[in-house]
């Protein structure tokens, strides 16, 4: 019997817990006042009181509390006679009677007052709003203060749907760079307001709702010399509207594309060869340009997993798009020059091949962000120059030159006006881009071959094998080249 009168009951709530609850209340409250429903009284819901023996004094003071609180709510009191304490009375009901008590005590006085206001200035400004009004309410009290202009924002839209001008020069009783700071609600009430005027499919406001825009720019530098002639520019580092440069034509070159501006401003000399600064939104910037797809495309991005996602995204439109020091070798050469990465990680089915795909692993479990402006600028030109020069090989002939006559003929002036120390400096370039290009074909048939062995099997394809066994032991007959 003693262990029945112990057992827990539920607990009687104190006056923050039921402004607590009441202040839950607060968004059906506004809906009500949208649809000129009552609201009052609102009762909230109370915890059963009883007394123990182990109790009582607690229940005394929480029946205090609710008498002494400075809170607008009622309390509707019944009166109980136990065996042991006599007579007591006890909560049975709270609930608030009117709108004034309830908003006092839950603080939102001024806020409501205000939401009353702008929602008689929207059925007066935008009565076609009145079908989103029930379902946002609270969107109208978080934007409380910018409400009035974001109704003028509403009314010229609607009068003035897909203006095609921009948006800074808006004939709008706002500052100028209103409807940039609040652009997520606008979009969210033209979406509704004019729905057969937004374009759906587009990522920005101003494409959405028919805005003029400042075009993004493409920025490319001309890496050869002889090409400027043949593409009529005069200038080799450019910067061009996106849409204006996808109609240009530059079909048969190549293409080396960076993501980070010092690798991009810091390209070398390259045979028929333009470069495009991407700044990391290349696939996007480049998606457009139909004639890239009649070019070697090379990228030459920062091993990381964003990287590695610009590359794939970039293959979607130009599927082979070619890399430079982006594979597994590249990273453990240089390993002592990564910093932690971001620790990003990737579940998606990225477009890359084996030795891409091998570094992205490597970048992932180790937390790693290897970035190319921090390459040996020897290694990064060498490594270029090949890969360019591999591309202009496995591009299919035309007759038995496939050098326009034109860039032929400044090729040639070129030669002749180098100096005997450049003439070298060239030989010297086009071997090391020989070598590195064999480098190339040893890592793409020898993905698990660490550097020692690579250098050995580069070193076979130039020194007889029976010299190689001798000083290397190392026998090219058997393990191949």
């Amino acid at each position: 019997m003693q262990a029945r009168q112990g057992a827990a009951i539920n607990k009687m709530y104190g006056p923050d817990e039921i402004l607590q609850r009441a202040a839950r209340s607060y968004p059906a409250y506004l809906r009500s006042v949208i649809a000129g429903e009552k609201f009052f009284p609102l009762v909230i819901p109370f915890g059963k009181t009883a007394i123990r023996d182990t109790d009582f004094a607690t229940l005394r003071r929480e029946i205090a509390a609710l008498k002494e609180t400075p809170a607008k709510f009622t309390v509707e009191w019944v009166e109980k006679i136990d065996r042991r304490w006599g007579r007591q009375q006890f909560p049975a009901k709270v609930y608030f009677a009117t709108a004034p008590d309830f908003l006092s005590s839950i603080g939102k006085i001024r806020e409501a007052e205000r939401f009353v206001q702008n929602l008689q200035l929207t059925r007066s400004v935008c009565p076609e709003m009145e079908g989103w009004l029930g379902g946002n309410a609270l969107k109208i009290v978080e934007n409380g203060d910018i409400w009035p202009d974001i109704l003028k924002v509403c009314r010229y839209f609607l009068d003035n749907p897909r203006p095609n001008r921009f948006v800074r020069e808006l004939p709008i009783a706002t500052d100028t760079k209103f409807i940039e700071r609040n652009e997520a609600i606008i979009a969210n009430l033209l979406k509704y307001l004019i729905p057969d005027s937004v374009d759906l499919q587009a990522r920005s406001f101003e494409k959405k709702f028919g805005l003029l825009f400042d075009p993004p720019l493409i920025r490319f530098r001309v890496l050869d010399q002889a090409l400027r002639p043949r593409l009529g520019l005069v200038f080799t580092d450019l910067s061009v509207p996106a849409d204006e440069f996808a109609q240009w034509k530059a079909d048969g070159v190549s293409v080396v594309i960076t993501e980070n501006k010092m690798n991009f401003l810091t390209l070398p000399r390259l045979p028929n060869t333009i470069g495009i600064w991407g700044g990391g939104n290349a696939a996007s910037l480049l998606s457009a340009v139909s004639w890239l797809k009649s070019c070697q495309v090379i990228y030459w991005g920062d091993i990381d997993v964003s990287g590695f996602e610009i590359l794939s995204r970039l293959r979607e439109t130009f599927p082979k798009t070619q890399t430079v020091l982006m594979d597994e070798a590249t990273l453990e050469r240089f390993v002592h020059l990564a910093l932690p990465g971001k620790g990003c990680r990737t579940d998606a089915a990225l477009n890359l091949n084996l030795a891409e795909r091998a570094a992205l692993n490597k970048v992932m479990s180790e937390n790693l962000l290897l970035e190319q402006e921090k390459l040996p600028g020897e290694v990064s030109k060498r490594a270029l120059e090949a890969l360019v020069l591999k591309c202009a090989s496995a591009e299919p002939a035309r007759g038995s030159n496939d050098t326009h006559p034109a860039t032929e003929t400044l090729l040639l002036e070129g030669y002749r006006k180098m100096t005997s120390i450049q003439k070298i400096e060239r030989v010297r370039a086009l071997t090391f881009a020989i070598q590195e290009l064999a480098l190339l074909d040893i890592r793409r048939r020898y993905p698990e071959a660490d550097i020692t062995e690579q250098s050995l099997r580069l070193a076979s394809r130039w020194i007889p094998p029976e010299l190689m066994l001798r000083a290397f032991g190392w026998d090219s007959r058997e393990a191949g080249y």
